[in-house]
């Protein structure tokens, strides 16, 4: 199966893990900022499952937080899982790609910068080498609107191939 086969292939440890160690904001903007930590470098033909723990928040429940990634270019498959801390269920969302991004998803988020937090896993075959950039922005960018990406996010990676 293909759990088994990458288990063979995987290392047992994460190859590559970034752990944000400061709060980043984005205020009244909702084009898509980098990340000022929360990246990691790959090369043409290499085949990674990546793992980001996203903590994040914002003060507006109009504005909202986006979330994706530049990457390389590459082919594969995103799962993004948002557990709204205070407001029910969580939100799902599935993007299969074979593009230089990863389709941004929006999260909620409420005018109390309450921290809320979001799993998102990629498997990627890379065909170019660069970076795995995770962004973010504004959901709805307006007058002192603040999307924040919290410190302690994780964003991890293992190298498969």
């Amino acid at each position: 199966d293909l759990q088994a086969a990458l288990n063979a292939k995987a290392p047992t440890e994460w190859t590559t893990t970034v752990t944000k160690s400061t709060d980043q904001d984005v205020t009244n903007d909702a084009t898509l900022t980098n990340d000022s930590e929360l990246a990691i470098a790959v090369l043409s033909g290499e085949f990674w499952y990546f793992e980001l723990l996203l903590l994040y928040s914002g003060n507006n429940a109009s504005g909202d937080y986006e979330g994706g990634f530049a990457i390389p270019a590459a082919s594969g498959i995103a799962n993004f899982l948002n557990v709204g801390i205070l407001d029910g269920p969580a939100n799902t969302a599935r993007a299969v790609l074979a593009a230089t991004t990863v389709t941004s998803v929006p999260m909620g988020t409420d005018a109390s910068q309450t921290i809320r937090a979001a799993k998102i896993e990629m498997m990627l075959a890379f065909t170019a080498s660069g970076t795995v950039q995770y962004q973010f922005a504004n959901a709805g960018a307006g007058t002192g609107r603040i999307s924040r990406t919290e410190a302690g996010s994780i964003f991890r990676g293992k190298k498969i191939l």
